[in-house]
């Protein structure tokens, strides 16, 4: 975990959708760092990640309840978006 300052206008303002964005920056900026995608491997020693997927919650009005997702994070964002979007469609 890691908490930050982060200025976000420049985002609210781009009229993007605020949360898939958001998931996105963070993933990419997850993904640009060794440190951030550590695990332990099959040995218990130290390993990485080649890359890592956000996971997210969504919200189920009608039952009150929660589902966690993942969708697979993709470098270029209308490919992240897309798939987000597919997933919120197809879980949602």
């Amino acid at each position: 975990s890691m908490t930050v300052k982060l200025d976000v206008t420049h985002l609210v303002n781009s009229g993007e959708r605020f949360y898939p964005a958001m998931l996105y920056c963070l993933s990419k900026a997850v993904n640009r760092h060794q440190q951030f995608k550590m695990t332990w491997d099959q040995e218990k020693g130290l390993g990485w990640y080649d890359m890592v997927h956000p996971s997210y919650t969504i919200f189920h009005p009608d039952t009150e309840t929660f589902s966690c997702l993942w969708t697979p994070y993709q470098e270029e964002y209308s490919l992240f978006r897309k798939a987000y979007e597919e997933d919120q469609v197809k879980y949602g």
